[in-house]
């Protein structure tokens, strides 16, 4: 049986950001906040099951595939944000992402605990 995957977050390869501070709808249920955040209805990290009932998995894809931005689901507000390094947007400066890379909800596992302190990271290939 193979399994299936549900893409919670919005692939926004083709996205153009917006300046300023006006809310502008990117896909169903979800909104540009400014040039840098992304939310939903829920929050990204806490509010969706991990695995559904039928078996299917829910992905919030941080990084579409064949793109180089480099966004990631904040801690502890669940927001979809642009990374910033050295005061800038981050773009990894290499080839884009293979396959739709991002993270699965409800599963982050602290140091102490020991974990990294970040979700169970997830590359979704086909």
């Amino acid at each position: 049986m193979r399994g299936k995957i549900l893409m919670i977050a919005a692939i926004f390869a083709g996205l153009t950001l917006v300046t300023g501070t006006q809310a502008e709808t990117i896909a169903p249920n979800l909104r540009l906040i400014d040039s840098y955040t992304i939310v939903g209805p829920k929050n990204f990290l806490t509010d969706y099951e991990p695995v559904n009932r039928d078996g299917t998995i829910n992905v919030v894809v941080e990084i579409p595939t064949g793109t180089t931005a480099k966004w990631e689901v904040t801690k502890p507000d669940g927001k979809l944000q642009w990374e910033f390094k050295r005061g800038k947007p981050r773009v990894v400066k290499y080839l884009g992402y293979p396959g739709n890379y991002g993270m699965l909800p409800r599963t982050l596992l602290a140091k102490e605990d020991g974990g990294d302190g970040d979700p169970l990271d997830v590359i979704v290939l086909g």
